[in-house]
């Protein structure tokens, strides 16, 4: 930092120690301040200013957009990144090794770029992004998927002797409106329960790296099944339990809060739930749903007056977490820090309506505006 090299420099001139923070940067005028310019391509300004970190805070959104279109568009030096990014609609590992940073040329000099494994839904491709953290978060996702693609035959296998199975997928198809069929769903639950925390997937990069995940996972096959099931079953009896009290002929003053528990709940039980949600939350989905059902039972008795300070706090809270998870998605990002504020929130919200099914790890605001300052920096 510049600062730490002038206190540095400016200690040994005089003799005495110079700190960083002895620097009364408010006392400059703003003339003093370097002024920064981004520029495109054709160096048209798109933005100027005094505070380098806002500066980038604003722009670089658009510039990692603009950096996954040319990443693979120029020749030379962006060979490999433009060779990784061709390799689409892969059902099984036949692609060579996934490199984490491959290196790109912008004008006078070098930058990382960094392929990911992408999942597509019934097949992966390799992507190039400029953040190591989206890459990461993105890869693992796209490792899981072809994990699923590759043992797709033997889960179908398995299910034909799963007892009750017909009941599941219709219970599963009004829980979460999965359109896919429940072999997927299941599988990408299967898998989180075989490989859990303690497998790393971001590691696997290679052919040989995932063949010994797939040997594991053909090896715990079925009872990773049956761990899924046993995960599936609570989800399925809270959800249908919230979603009767919901549907039930309710008084017109809890149409607002009935309204918002009904919205709340299609994002607990997205289509893709198995597929976009961490073991360790499908594992804590029936507390996050019992609040729901808490919530609408205490509207009882004049329980709407009670809640709407409680309801506003949260929704609050879930409009900014909202608003940057759209603005992340619109840009194909990832960030593993607002996917944990998501599942802090709602442990924040069990607190809020039904504090006796919160757990011991308490989450206070101060907690909530820590992690918020993080995420946005």
């Amino acid at each position: 930092g510049l600062f730490e090299v002038l206190a540095l420099h400016l200690s040994t001139i005089a003799g005495i120690e110079i700190r960083p923070r002895d620097f009364r940067l408010d006392l400059l005028e703003p003339h003093h301040r370097i002024r920064f310019v981004i520029v495109d391509e054709t160096g048209t300004s798109l933005g100027s200013g005094r505070d380098y970190q806002s500066l980038l805070r604003r722009h670089h959104d658009a510039s990692r957009t603009a950096f996954e279109a040319a990443a693979t568009q120029e020749s030379g030096v962006d060979d490999e990144a433009r060779r990784l990014a061709a390799i689409q609609g892969k059902r099984e590992w036949d692609f060579g090794a996934v490199p984490r940073a491959v290196p790109i040329r912008r004008s006078a000099g070098m930058i990382d770029a960094y392929p990911a494994l992408e999942d597509s839904g019934d097949s992966v491709g390799i992507r190039i992004t400029d953040d190591q953290r989206s890459a990461e978060m993105i890869h693992r996702r796209g490792v899981r998927r072809l994990l699923t693609l590759a043992n797709r035959a033997a889960l179908e296998h398995h299910l034909d002797h799963l007892p009750g199975v017909a009941d599941l997928e219709g219970r599963l198809k009004t829980a979460i409106s999965a359109s896919q069929p429940v072999a997927e769903s299941l599988g990408d639950l299967c898998l989180q329960a075989i490989v859990g925390p303690g497998l790393d997937l971001r590691e696997v990069r290679d052919h040989a790296a995932f063949a010994a995940v797939d040997d594991r996972v053909r090896r715990d096959l079925w009872l990773g099944l049956e761990r899924a099931v046993d995960h599936i079953q609570p989800i399925l009896e809270a959800s249908e339990r919230l979603r009767g009290l919901l549907d039930s002929p309710n008084p017109a003053a809890w149409a607002s809060v009935v309204d918002t528990e009904r919205r709340h709940l299609r994002h607990l039980l997205p289509s893709d739930l198995f597929a976009s949600t961490p073991l360790s939350a499908i594992q804590a989905m029936p507390r996050y749903l019992s609040a729901g059902i808490r919530r609408i039972e205490r509207l009882r008795g004049g329980g709407v007056e009670r809640d709407a300070p409680r309801g506003a706090e949260f929704e609050g809270w879930w409009r900014l977490f909202i608003g940057r998870r759209d603005e992340l998605a619109s840009l194909g990002r990832c960030d593993p820090d607002l996917e944990a504020f998501r599942w802090r929130l709602e442990d924040y919200r069990v607190q809020l309506h039904a504090p006796e099914l919160a757990t011991t790890r308490r989450v206070s605001v101060a907690d909530l505006k820590a992690a918020w300052r993080s995420i946005v920096g």
